[in-house]
């Protein structure tokens, strides 16, 4: 049970980061800064999936919580439409 309470706080604190990384980068016009953001918020995704992924292998997650998973692309929609 602790795992499962590990990978989740890990999965819901990258998408956290996600989210944070993608409002940085929309509200910046610095070019370098704005490239730099992207490149980490790629990264916490890219982690975030790995994480998920391990965490279904290990049977941590159950594969119902990809739904968990789509809150990204949710959250990037919403803050393009706030634009």
């Amino acid at each position: 049970m602790e795992d499962k309470i590990k990978a989740l706080d890990a999965m819901k604190d990258l998408c956290t980061k996600c989210v944070e990384m993608e409002r940085i980068q929309l509200d910046t016009t610095e070019e370098k800064l704005k490239a730099a953001m992207i490149e980490i918020r790629n990264t916490y995704e890219s982690s975030y999936e790995e994480l998920y992924s391990l965490s279904v292998q290990k049977k941590i997650v159950l594969p119902p919580m990809k739904a968990d998973k789509d809150m990204i692309s949710e959250v990037k929609s919403l803050i393009q439409s706030e634009k």
